[in-house]
């Protein structure tokens, strides 16, 4: 059987949301809270990356997915880092499957 190489277009889009519904579902409470201590200020660049990472889908460089993804890398790399505690977790899947979307974009940028 043969992939469905024509659904590619979708399937970045499905990437660009669960992003999305991540950082809102996620982070939206400490961005919320407005308290200027060190988890207010990671979940608002979460925030802000996870909203970079959709916008940049409508923009023709690549610039803002690139520059929103390596900046969700670098904070999945830590989430993973300060929460892992020695066996594997639903939030360390979690953590995973975002560090992959992630990783993806930043290696394929906008391209279809």
């Amino acid at each position: 059987m043969e992939p469905l190489k024509n659904i590619m277009p979708v399937t970045h889009w499905l990437f660009r949301v669960a992003m999305l519904i991540h950082g809102i579902l996620y982070h939206w409470k400490s961005v919320k809270a407005f308290g200027f201590d060190k988890t207010f200020f990671i979940s608002l660049v979460w925030f802000v990356l996870s909203i970079g990472l959709f916008a940049g889908g409508f923009m023709k460089t690549t610039t803002l997915t690139v520059i929103s993804s390596l900046g969700l890398v670098i904070l999945s790399f830590y989430y993973i880092i300060t929460d892992f505690n020695g066996d594997f977790s639903l939030t360390l899947s979690t953590q995973l499957l975002v560090l992959s979307i992630a990783f993806y974009f930043l290696a394929n940028g906008n391209k279809s």
